[in-house]
């Protein structure tokens, strides 16, 4: 516990460095603080699906899409598990911009092997085997529940 703010960067610093996991927690604690209602976490959120959206923007301009090209784009990650939490306003930051969100289609573990098997494999076999790993992890995942 952190008796004085002077100490809180150092201690933060000192708790969370090389160490993701805890770094992470830090997230799921904001979460819950935006669940009871707290309007700064709500205001967090929102900074961060707008830092979210204009890194989306800076990409879109660095690799030249047109103007009104639709652009689609994917999301995976810890923060998203919030829900619309985060994606409600990252829609509306996105909203300014020309841009679709749409749900991953794959687990990230998933995304991570149609990655690395897509110079090696015909595309069909690809996605027949991205369903088999989705079909195999579901039932993993209703076994464990």
């Amino acid at each position: 516990m952190v008796k004085k703010d002077i100490y809180f960067l150092n201690n933060f610093m000192g708790r969370f460095k090389n160490n993701k996991a805890e770094y992470a927690k830090m997230q799921f604690l904001a979460y819950q603080a935006y669940q009871q209602g707290d309007e700064s976490m709500a205001r967090l959120y929102d900074s961060a699906a707008w830092e979210l959206s204009e890194m989306v923007r800076a990409l879109i301009r660095n690799l030249h899409f047109g103007e009104q090209e639709p652009v689609l784009i994917s999301y995976s990650g810890g923060l998203f598990k919030t829900g619309e939490t985060i994606l409600a306003p990252l829609r509306t930051h996105f909203s300014l911009q020309n841009v679709n969100l749409l749900v991953p289609a794959y687990a990230p573990n998933v995304g991570a092997i149609i990655y690395s098997a897509r110079s090696y494999l015909p595309t069909d076999w690809i996605t027949a085997m991205a369903n088999s790993l989705t079909a195999l992890l579901n039932a993993e995942k209703t076994q464990g529940e």
